[in-house]
Order: structure tokens, then C-alpha cells, then sequence
């Protein structure tokens, strides 16, 4: 099989692979950690009106902004959008359901 590939293909005789160097970013727990500390923020907001029994005032809406935004700036320096979705569809649930209490 491999014979019949270098024949087709002179390169992948040679070579097995590349090496290919990626920088590092410079502060590498800085995305982490603002994902970590936005999440933390939304759920303290979320749980302390809760535990308290009073319903969700406007500044505690403007701190899950707040929150979320830290959430897409971590997702933004990580590179992943996987984590930007999944907040923006968390932010949209706590958005209706703040709405609805």
C-alpha cells in the first residue's frame, strides 16, 4: 500500500509529517479565567434573589450583562465559539425566564 502511494504521490515517500509551531498566547489562564469568573457571576446573580425570595431587580440584570460580557471575551481570547453559543443561548434563557418572573 505504501509503495503503491509513493508511486502516485513522490512527496509522501519523503516525510511523514510537518511540524507546524503555534504561538502561545500570553497570559494562557486569562480566557479560563474569564469564562470561569462570568459564569460564577451569573450564577451568584441568579441565586442570591432566589435564596432571598424577591424577584430579579434591574441591576442585578445589568451584572449578568455584565457576566455574559465576560463570558464572550474569554470565549473570544479561548477562540471558541462553542462557549460564545452556549452563553448566548444561557443568556436568552435567563432573559425569559427573568422576564416571565
Amino acid at each position: 500500500m505504501f509503495a503503491l502511494a509513493a508511486a502516485l504521490l513522490p512527496d509522501a515517500a519523503g516525510e511523514a509529517g510537518r511540524i507546524f509551531t503555534v504561538q502561545a498566547p500570553l497570559l494562557p489562564w486569562l480566557a479560563p479565567g474569564c469564562i470561569l469568573a462570568g459564569v460564577a457571576l451569573q450564577l451568584g446573580v441568579l441565586a442570591l434573589p432566589l435564596a432571598r425570595k424577591k424577584p430579579l431587580a434591574l441591576r442585578e440584570g445589568f451584572v449578568c450583562v455584565a457576566g455574559a460580557a465576560l463570558v464572550f471575551i474569554g470565549a473570544a481570547l479561548d477562540r471558541d465559539i462553542t462557549v460564545a453559543v452556549g452563553e448566548a443561548l444561557a443568556l436568552s434563557g435567563i432573559w425569559f425566564a427573568w422576564r416571565k418572573g
